[in-house]
């Protein structure tokens, strides 16, 4: 049946034994096969789904509409997916050959109706996506965070921890909800996170902020017997780390999500950076030029905290362990600004 091959290939494994799709990507695959394709073909068998079929999934009815006018940005994402899956398919029950028949190639469908030209049922969002404009305003967020629910040693909600995290480390917010607590190493207080994004081990120096975040979380996962450095409220029922509509739902509190997310600590740490190279916090990134060591040193420091790769493997494995240091400096240096930390 198409729903089992389709199951096979989301969970297909690598000769290492590693998953081909991330544990993310597997779910959000499942999730919109069950939703909008097993429906009409989960129960048929695979060498009988033809254009007729796929035509069906979508021209469904969805919120009064069809599938890809009511949700065109899911569409996009969802048609790839399935032409790719039925290709893979094939593969699997060792018919390459039919790969040239794959009955969801974009191509041989696109010209049905208005299906071509789905990106014009697009809708505009109401407001811009924007990071933080102002670092200082940014800074008066996460101190009034701090102070919510008891202050910063008080108690931290699910979704406060991880969102504070990820200010204090700079760090991708998919990243930090994906942490373990095997990522953690207090006695060096860095986080060393293997095969990252960007396909390098990541080294990542914690301030005193975020250390003491750390910290807690260790205590409280070893508490409930999780894995997971951030887990969720719910870890004993669904052994889940906290997901992003934790933090979404918490820092609505503050400002509008749909407005300023997390991932926009990445973009005004780089705008303070480059506006204050003269802070003491930067002092051995600016002795790194000077030596000749690196380019600008600055400007390469900043990446560094953002996890952007540096050159081949060679310099990047340098980057992360030899300039530890200098990363750890102008990271604290930054955690006192959010604070409010007087120097």
């Amino acid at each position: 049946l198409a729903e089992k091959f389709f199951q096979e290939v989301i969970n297909r494994k690598a000769p290492n034994g590693d998953y081909t799709l991330a544990e993310k990507s597997r779910k959000s695959w499942r999730n919109s096969f069950e939703s909008y394709a097993f429906p009409v073909i989960g129960d048929m068998n695979l060498l009988d789904i033809t254009e007729e079929h796929i035509k069906k999934i979508y021209f469904q009815d969805h919120n009064g509409d069809r599938l890809y006018r009511s949700i065109p940005d899911t569409f996009i994402k969802f048609r790839t997916r399935l032409s790719r899956v039925f290709t893979s398919a094939y593969s699997y029950i060792g018919k390459p050959e039919l790969k040239k028949t794959n009955p969801a190639l974009w191509h041989n469908l696109k010209d049905i109706d208005d299906l071509g030209d789905v990106s014009k049922y697009r809708r505009e969002r109401k407001e811009p996506m924007k990071a933080f404009e102002n670092p200082d305003d940014c800074a008066d967020l996460i101190q009034r965070i701090i102070k919510d629910d008891g202050g910063f040693y008080g108690r931290v909600s699910f979704g406060k921890a991880p969102l504070l995290f990820t200010a204090f480390t700079s760090l991708r917010k998919g990243t930090v909800l994906e942490l373990k607590v095997d990522h953690v190493d207090l006695d060096e207080k860095v986080l060393r996170i293997p095969y990252a994004k960007g396909h390098t081990d990541l080294v990542q120096p914690l301030s005193r902020q975020a250390l003491a975040i750390a910290k807690k979380q260790v205590v409280y996962a070893e508490k409930v017997g999780a894995d997971w450095l951030f887990p969720s409220q719910v870890w004993s029922t669904n052994g889940k780390a906290t997901d992003e509509k934790a933090i979404a739902k918490y820092l609505k509190k503050f400002v509008s999500p749909k407005v300023h997310t997390p991932h926009g600590f990445r973009r005004v740490w780089m705008t303070w950076g480059k506006k204050n190279p003269h802070l003491p916090c930067f002092k051995k990134a600016n002795n790194l030029a000077k030596s000749g060591l690196m380019e600008t040193g600055l400007l390469e420091i900043l990446e560094l905290q953002l996890s952007h790769t540096q050159g081949n493997e060679t310099d990047q494995a340098y980057f992360q362990d030899k300039l530890i240091d200098a990363r750890r400096q102008a990271n604290q240096g930054w955690c006192d600004f959010l604070t409010g930390v007087k120097k």
